[in-house]
């Protein structure tokens, strides 16, 4: 079954997208599939590719 985590916080600079980023890592070192979306609006990891 999927789940879905979710990083909030109107305030910007408070690690949310290094956060979402190191745990979607950890899942995929665990063989779990994962999709990360940054809807910031710097779209930070939009940009990059994560494996």
């Amino acid at each position: 079954m999927a789940k879905i985590i979710a990083f909030y916080n109107n305030k910007g600079g408070v690690a949310k997208t290094t956060t979402a980023t190191n745990i979607a890592g950890v899942l995929s070192l665990e063989n779990k599939k994962t999709l990360l979306i940054d809807g910031g609006g710097l779209n930070g990891k939009n940009n990059s590719f994560l494996q």
